[in-house]
This record gives structure tokens, C-alpha cells and sequence, in this order.
């Protein structure tokens, strides 16, 4: 039997997710607050005001990941700009991309990474987001080392949340 017709021509399928993210140069070291619209295997597609050409590499963190087991974790994707286009006038974002993830083989590449929280970790944070709450990465940053105060969180929770914070700061440069 013939398989139907992948009508977007591509190898994976793409699924819907919308949520914040931030887009770090590689090069230039600037960030830029984004919103990601959907993703796949080997991309994703945003949205954003900053102006960034095809070929450039960056990182996209996402603090709430498209996984409903684990809404705590973060992730980061090293990815490449292959394509920009600019957005009509109702548009939020002045520029649409896509983007190609590179392999997990790719020598001298840094993949994606995520740092699984647990219960106990997943609890500090929703404990400490109200007090830090706000539209930028900044306020993930201090929401997630907030959280490493919260009382009876043990040694080794809050080694796990500062690291968490300190990835996403050490994407902010």
C-alpha cells in the first residue's frame, strides 16, 4: 500500500505549541524575548521583533516545554535560522523563523539538554513564581533561584533549581 502524500514535504510532523521563549545569538551574544508557535523533531518556528538572518546559530530556551509530564523542566535547543520571513500588519512579531536542530551527532555541537525537576523541585517553583512573576527571562531566572529557598526543599533540590537558573542566565550573557 502507498503512503499518503506528506502534504508540507517534510520528514517529521510539525505540532502546535504556543509559549515564551529566548532566543540567544550565538555570535553577537544578544537575547530577544520570542514566541514559539509550533515544533518538530528537527526544528522550530517563532516569532519575534528582533531581526536575525538565515545561517545564524542560536540557543531557544523554553522554560515550559512541550511535555505535559514534566511542565517544570527546561530546555535548550541549539538550532540554526534557515528562513525569516516578515509578518503581515495584524502580526504580534514584526518576523516569523524557522529553524533546524542540529543532531545529537553533530562533532563540536552542544544538543539540546533538559534538567528534569522533581515533585518536590516542581512545588518550589510553583511556590516561588507568584513572588517573581513577569514577562521576562529574568524573572525565570530569579523565580527558579527564589525557589531555592523555600523551607524543608533538601541540599541536593536546590543545587538542581540553581542550576536550572543559572543555565537560563548563562544564555542571557
Amino acid at each position: 500500500m502507498k503512503s499518503a502524500q506528506n502534504l508540507e514535504r517534510r520528514d517529521k510532523a510539525r505540532l502546535p505549541y504556543v509559549c515564551p521563549i529566548i532566543v540567544n545569538d550565538l555570535m553577537s551574544g544578544e537575547t530577544c524575548s520570542a514566541r514559539m508557535f509550533n515544533h518538530s523533531d528537527t526544528g522550530i518556528y517563532f516569532e519575534s521583533d528582533a531581526l536575525l538572518e538565515p545561517g545564524t546559530e542560536v540557543y531557544i530556551g523554553l522554560c515550559h516545554p512541550p511535555s505535559e509530564d514534566r511542565p517544570s523542566d527546561y530546555t535548550c535547543h541549539r538550532t540554526t535560522i534557515m528562513w525569516r520571513k516578515e509578518l503581515g500588519g495584524d502580526a504580534h512579531f514584526y518576523y516569523g523563523y524557522g529553524t533546524q536542530a542540529f543532531p545529537p551527532e553533530s562533532p563540536g555541537k552542544t544538543k539540546s539538554s533538559r534538567i528534569t525537576l522533581g515533585a518536590r523541585e516542581k512545588e518550589a517553583v510553583a511556590w516561588a513564581w507568584p513572588q517573581e512573576a513577569g514577562e521576562t527571562m529574568f524573572n525565570v531566572v530569579n523565580a527558579y533561584i527564589r525557589a531555592t529557598a523555600m523551607e524543608g526543599l533538601p541540599a541536593e533540590s536546590s543545587f538542581r533549581l540553581q542550576r536550572v537558573g543559572g543555565e537560563v542566565l548563562g544564555m542571557l550573557k
